[in-house]
């Protein structure tokens, strides 16, 4: 299953007073989760994803994830086991003149689809080096 939304983040929002929005999804696996960072952003647009209290992304939790018009990789493999079935946004944008909108992408597939990506992964690059595309 794939999800997406667009989270504003108003000009000048400080750490402090970071916006939050809760991400709904389902229970499963979580094997990507990019945050796209439009082009203005000069790493000033900061974001932390949670589940519960415990901070997904960065993985340092002193620091926050920033970008500039890229889409920024991040967690590939975190179980959704319990309800609630839902991550945390937290963005700030400290110094900034106006606001900017981040998108977060989150796919999750069942933990039988996600045990197998690795036997998937590998196969792709044997047919890739035997010239298959």
């Amino acid at each position: 299953m794939f999800w997406a939304w667009v989270v504003t983040i108003p000009k000048n929002t400080s750490a402090s007073g970071a916006v939050e929005q809760r991400l709904k999804v389902s229970k499963g696996v979580l094997i990507d989760l990019p945050i796209f960072f439009p082009a203005g952003c000069h790493g000033l647009v900061k974001v932390r994803i949670f589940k519960g209290n415990h901070q997904l992304v960065p993985k340092n939790t002193s620091d926050w994830l920033t970008g500039d018009d890229e889409s920024v990789p991040t967690e590939k493999y975190y179980e959704l086991k319990e309800a609630p079935y839902e991550l945390t946004f937290k963005g700030c944008s400290p110094n900034t003149s106006y606001p900017h909108n981040v998108t977060v992408r989150v796919t999750i597939v069942p933990d039988w689809v996600a045990s197998a990506l690795p036997l998937i992964n590998l196969i792709a690059k044997l047919l890739q080096r035997m010239g298959v595309k």
